[in-house]
């Protein structure tokens, strides 16, 4: 079997999402006829390269998303992380 992953490295979703991945193939009992090939994808494609900027600030920027939205949201990614043994799994910048 072979699995394509599409994955933006910034995107904390994509990190769980290969987390839980991991999981599932551990558990598998044919994980050995498993080929996982990675693929890079830009979720946002306006993002300004050679730029720095926070998290925060793009989803702001880009969403609207208010400061206790972020929070909230990120928040919610970490707790999902942390269940999965990815602690620390900082989305907050």
């Amino acid at each position: 079997m072979r699995i394509e992953i599409w994955t933006d490295i910034i995107c904390p979703w994509c990190g769980l999402g290969q987390r839980r991945l991991d999981l599932a193939l551990a558990q598998f009992g044919h994980a050995a006829d498993v080929e996982v090939v990675h693929r890079s994808f830009q979720l946002d494609e306006r993002a300004p390269t050679g730029a720095t900027r926070s998290s925060r600030d793009m989803l702001r920027q880009k969403t609207g998303m208010s400061d206790a939205q972020f929070d909230q949201a990120t928040g919610n990614i970490e707790r999902l992380a942390a269940a999965d043994g990815l602690a620390p799994y900082i989305v907050r910048d």
